[in-house]
């Protein structure tokens, strides 16, 4: 009689326990008992999201080398202006395929230090270093890339800054030398264009694979890469520092249109290349592949935080529909200062609201980042901003 009663509760313990279990946990696409990643999703943002847009960027930078060593062999008169006006649209589309990878711009160079954007040298350019390298004919690329990697040249007299002051500011003659100038440094860009290229594609089989939760599984490296890198170089670069603000709280004494990104070009490349920015964010969110207008929502980020709320037993889709219609809000704006540059925005009480309303939203990403995505998905924070107040 005892035997038997306490084998039928030993049935019913483990019935109720596998009853419980299968209440738990049940597996779906985007986690298993493991917490793993399905390579569906890694292997789609990696290769049909993050490799073409560093493909893009080297060919457009490729592009605009070519036309600068057109305009070196081109005689003076029209022909020569005819140069100057492809390469000046060329230096544009680089520019602007450039923040396609802000992103995913993981630090590869110098010892896992600099990432493609920061050595791209794309703000407030050091007049002192161009000319000095024009007067000097400092003409090497490859001994300026070994200075860059050890520390004794600024990306800001080498990149996208220096091309925009050459091609645009009027304060240095177009001659031989100049031109010789901004051949060399259409070759530095490129460099590391192709490095970074031949670097994402070679480790393609490595992100796929790393798929877990840690530290150094691919989704905590890709998320801390795409924070910082935002936090950086879209909302501080390309409108904090021009406005004043930094982080939530901290203001500076007065505005800095000098560092807006494209500052001697103007004629809105400022505005296009934030807009730009906050697209390429959006696209990677709704699961749009580069280059292309569809999205493929089945393998988006914004399908994966859904099935890891389902997981987590959060489901309700706020804070999905919050981070989607933040990007919606940020695209509208960015896009309605139409063509309109931040370096002239700055300076009106108009063009400032403007601004500090897109600062804002801007913020909220970062929030809604910091706050809750790492935080829903369990990931660890591995980098700093050095930016009080997020």
């Amino acid at each position: 009689m005892n035997n038997r009663f306490y084998k039928q509760i030993l049935c019913i313990s483990i019935g109720a326990l596998l009853i419980l279990a299968g209440c738990v946990y049940t597996p779906i696409k985007g986690v298993s008992e493991k917490r793993t990643i399905d390579a569906t999703y890694l292997s789609f943002w990696y290769k049909r999201q993050i490799i073409p847009a560093f493909s893009n960027y080297q060919l457009k930078t490729k592009e605009m080398l070519q036309a600068a060593y057109a305009l070196k062999d081109t005689e003076e008169g029209a022909e020569r202006e005819a140069a100057m006006g492809h390469l000046k649209e060329l230096y544009k589309e680089a520019f602007l395929s450039l923040q396609d990878v802000i992103i995913f711009d993981h630090a590869i160079f110098h010892s896992g230090v600099s990432g493609v954007y920061e050595l791209a040298g794309t703000s407030q350019v050091n007049k002192t270093l161009v000319k000095s390298a024009i007067e000097n004919g400092r003409f090497s690329s490859s001994e300026i890339i070994q200075e860059l990697e050890e520390g004794l040249n600024q990306p800001n007299a080498t990149g996208f800054a220096a091309m925009d002051y050459m091609l645009y500011s009027g304060e240095i003659p177009l001659d031989a030398a100049c031109i010789q100038y901004i051949c060399t440094v259409c070759e530095v860009i490129n460099h590391y264009a192709k490095a970074a290229e031949s670097y994402y594609v070679e480790n393609e089989n490595a992100f796929v694979s790393n798929n877990d939760f840690s530290a150094r599984g691919s989704l905590c490296v890709l998320i801390n890469t795409l924070m910082k890198q935002y936090e950086v170089y879209i909302r501080t670069l390309k409108v904090g520092i021009p406005i004043g603000i930094y982080g939530a709280a901290i203001v500076q004494k007065k505005t800095a249109p000098q560092a807006v990104e494209g500052y001697y070009c103007g004629k809105g490349l400022s505005t296009q290349l934030l807009h730009r920015s906050i697209l390429a964010l959006k696209n990677f969110y709704n699961g749009v592949p580069y280059n292309e207008s569809m999205p493929l929502p089945a393998n988006s980020f914004r399908r994966f935080m859904e099935e890891q709320l389902a997981v987590s037993g959060k489901g309700d889709n706020g804070l999905i529909n919050l981070f989607g219609k933040t990007l919606d809000v940020l695209e509208g704006e960015t896009g309605n200062l139409n063509h309109d540059d931040i370096a002239v925005l700055v300076n009106t009480p108009d063009g400032m609201e403007r601004l500090k309303e897109i600062y804002g939203e801007l913020q909220k990403v970062v929030g809604l980042l910091k706050a809750k995505l790492i935080v829903e998905l369990n990931l660890t924070v591995t980098y700093t901003d050095g930016e009080e107040g997020d």
